[in-house]
């Protein structure tokens, strides 16, 4: 036998094989890569009068601080048993706000007068911006009874109980499914509009919004449900809450949030609302739902044991990150945005921006500049719904390829070394990169050591969405006459 045939046809033997493994390790790592999730719409309702997301980018594009003086007349003529002690005055006087919590269509809902009355506003503001999300989406809100939709929602303080009990004598059942249980704030979407998938608040402290919407994308990936509304909530009704949060975690005396400043001092207490609606990419494609991002990984972990229940641990954030970075199937190069925790303490900004640094930095020269901010230096720190926050501020910034400046910042923490690293910090706004090369991260971490993680995309930068977008723009046969188009307005009520 020819030596040389033998040899010619063991080396293609060999590339047989090699080709074969290669294609079964794709395919593998395919399956195990998360199915990513569309983001199809978005609603909030935030400080600086924000009502949707186009005032947000607005806000953040023209670089303005929401934060004012903290509005007492909530709860004037309301005793609270000297609780509001002076330590109230010293720890509260500034904070995000919304423009109006009392306000409220409760006949739009259906809801009778005396049930509306002891409704928890932040019921009433979710159920609007739920409204708002469907209809975004393409949606009607009768179309998706007794369908198989999850409800996912970050909570934390109920001050509107704390105002109630102080205000009344007569403790009832309206009471009870208006304010008094927090899972009635995920509930009521649900029972509201008919949705018969998942249903829960979430509490992880200041993650608790970033976390409700990676339980919603497991959820979705699972099967458990085919659309999910996710967010979270928080309302500054009650002196009692911002005295607690005072006594726990360092407030910045002049009401500016300094997010990686060096003369960081301190958080602000914000307020707000926000939600995003999530499809499994497949199906969203598939229906032909708007697309405002994609989520590609997403995570949570805990600190565990560290120096105390409130001490953030570096390694635990690192690790986090690391994990989703990996599912994303991205180089640590191609990530460049990362919408930051950063909540302006002078401790914390730099134990997560090492976190950072280790996983998505000291990749070389070549690599993008990558940008680093926080959104609570515009908001203050919005608590249960931070989370959301900082994913629909990436959002807007996905759409419009700019980033932010990032406000309250005339020098950087000394304990933050950019110097050598492909990160920068925007001090005006800066343009990104081409939207197929457009990818964020977004952390949220719990103050009792509860992580969130994820990595969302524009829609040009994910290839199912090109593809499917290039086959949708082929011919299809001879275009529709123009002539008088029908647009249908409609309303509850005359």
């Amino acid at each position: 036998m020819n030596t040389d045939t033998t040899t010619d046809q063991a080396l293609l033997r060999a590339a047989e094989t090699i080709r074969s493994l290669r294609s079964r390790v794709d395919a593998l790592e395919t399956r195990l890569r998360p199915e990513p999730v569309a983001v199809v719409s978005s609603g909030c309702r935030l400080p600086g009068g924000v009502e949707n997301p186009e005032d947000y980018w607005e806000l953040l594009a023209e670089g303005r601080d929401a934060v004012r003086p903290l509005r007492g007349e909530r709860w004037s003529g309301i005793d609270f048993g000297g609780l509001d002690d002076p330590g109230f005055a010293r720890l509260s006087q500034y904070a995000g706000q919304i423009d109006d919590v009392a306000g409220f269509d409760a006949a739009f809902f259906g809801i009778g007068d005396a049930e509306a009355e002891l409704l928890d506003p932040q019921q009433r503001v979710l159920l609007e911006i739920a409204w708002e999300c469907l209809e975004r989406a393409g949606w009607q809100a009768r179309d998706l009874s007794g369908t198989a939709t999850g409800v996912f929602v970050g909570v934390g303080h109920q001050d509107y109980l704390l105002t109630s009990l102080a205000a009344r004598d007569d403790i009832g059942s309206r009471l009870s499914t208006g304010s008094g249980a927090r899972s009635l704030i995920a509930n009521r979407l649900s029972y509201e509009f008919g949705l018969r998938g998942p249903s829960m608040a979430v509490d992880t402290a200041c993650s608790s919004s970033l976390v409700a919407v990676h339980l919603a994308c497991q959820a979705l990936r699972s099967g458990g449900c085919d659309r999910a509304l996710a967010g979270g909530v928080n309302l500054i009704l009650s002196p009692l809450s911002t005295t607690m949060t005072g006594r726990a975690l360092p407030l910045a005396p002049d009401g500016r949030t300094k997010a990686l400043a060096a003369d960081a001092d301190g958080m602000v207490r914000g307020e707000g609302a926000a939600l995003v609606v999530l499809r499994r990419l497949s199906d969203a494609l598939a229906d032909g739902d708007p697309i405002e991002g994609v989520i590609l990984a997403d995570a949570t972990n805990q600190d565990g044991r560290t120096n105390g229940l409130t001490a953030p641990s570096p390694v635990a954030q690192e690790q986090l990150m690391r994990r989703v970075l990996d599912a994303s199937g991205l180089g640590a190069g191609e990530v460049t945005m990362v919408e930051m925790h950063g909540t302006g303490t002078p401790l914390g900004d730099p134990i997560e921006y090492e976190a950072v640094r280790a996983v998505y930095g000291g990749r070389g020269a070549q690599d993008p500049a990558c940008w680093l901010g926080s959104v609570k230096a515009n908001l203050g720190h919005l608590e249960s719904a931070a989370g959301v926050a900082s994913l629909i501020k990436v959002l807007g910034a996905l759409r419009a390829g700019l980033l932010p400046e990032q406000i309250n910042l005339k020098e950087v923490n000394p304990f933050i070394e950019l110097e050598g690293e492909r990160f920068g910090i925007p001090r005006r706004t800066e343009p990104w990169q081409p939207p197929e090369q457009r990818y964020a991260a977004v952390s949220s971490f719990g103050f009792g050591g509860t992580n969130a993680h994820l990595i969302v995309a524009h829609p040009d930068a994910v290839p199912a969405v090109r593809a499917h977008r290039r086959a949708a723009a082929a011919p299809a046969g001879p275009e529709a006459a123009e002539g008088p188009v029908l647009l249908p307005v409609s309303a509850r009520s005359g």
